[in-house]
């Protein structure tokens, strides 16, 4: 997601949505800090927000699978469980992330 940006800039978006992942900050905190770095993240959510993480990386999955996958986000999202077990949940799920690693 923040391919583009230099070292630095690069290091302080992830700590910053791994502050709105944890929930230390609001989403709407994570894009104005985010915007303050330069960083704009693609839009495409409700009401123009940017997608919810899991909303727009399952659009190609069945109803079903889908609403599984993003159980399981919601679960990570919440601290019930690991990054790790999340990614091997949805693995089990037939979901697969390039590279192995799940988008940031």
């Amino acid at each position: 997601m923040f391919s583009n940006l230099d070292e630095e800039t690069r290091a302080k978006a992830q700590e910053i949505m791994e502050k709105e992942r944890a929930g230390t900050i609001t989403r709407e905190e994570a894009q104005t800090q985010l915007a303050e770095l330069g960083v704009e993240l693609p839009g495409g959510g409700e009401g123009g927000q940017p997608p919810q993480e899991g909303e727009n990386m399952f659009s190609n999955l069945d109803e079903e699978t889908r609403t599984k996958a993003q159980e399981i986000m919601e679960k990570e999202r919440s601290g019930t469980i690991t990054r790790e077990e999340a990614q091997a949940q949805l693995t089990e799920l037939g979901i697969e992330f390039p590279g192995g690693n799940r988008p940031e």
